[in-house]
């Protein structure tokens, strides 16, 4: 892809569509921060990217800590000096909460805050921290997706 070479891009989530998105991202040269909940599956989208020519970092990430969102973009920050772009695929798949978020007369509350906080605030929190970044380099790109979780 003509116009991604060095442009920094956030992933907040990896692994399925995050990892195809990466794959095509390095082969155009960009640069990739991934956070993610599971490590092994950041570093497997961070080595999608490396295999077509880009390059980038791992990280833990939960989207819905504040504190860990924060860190994910200033790691974009101290790592390339800038942000292009923000990719956001995080979702809650973790099956012990999916199978119970299965109607509104039962879901346990508990459940139902967390799916929020992942899908919906988590979303919100990479923006917040992102969009200063962004504005600052003149502009860029924000990318919300969703998969299987929602």
């Amino acid at each position: 892809m003509e116009g991604l070479r060095d442009k920094v891009i956030v992933f907040a989530g990896a692994g399925g569509i995050a990892t195809a998105a990466a794959a095509i991202l390095g082969a155009g040269g960009a640069r990739l921060v991934v956070g993610d909940v599971s490590p092994a599956s950041a570093e497997r989208t961070v080595q999608a990217a490396a295999e077509g020519g880009g390059e980038g970092v791992a990280t833990t990430l939960d989207i819905a800590d504040e504190e860990q969102v924060k860190a994910l973009i200033d790691l974009a920050i101290e790592r390339y000096g800038k942000i292009d772009g923000l990719f956001n695929v995080a979702a809650n798949v973790d099956p012990s909460q999916v199978e119970q978020d299965t109607n509104v007369v039962d879901i346990d509350l508990g459940v139902w805050q967390r799916m929020i906080d992942v899908n919906l605030t988590g979303y919100l929190l990479t923006a917040r921290y992102a969009i200063p970044h962004l504005v600052e380099a003149g502009g860029g790109s924000i990318v919300n997706t969703s998969s299987e979780a929602v």
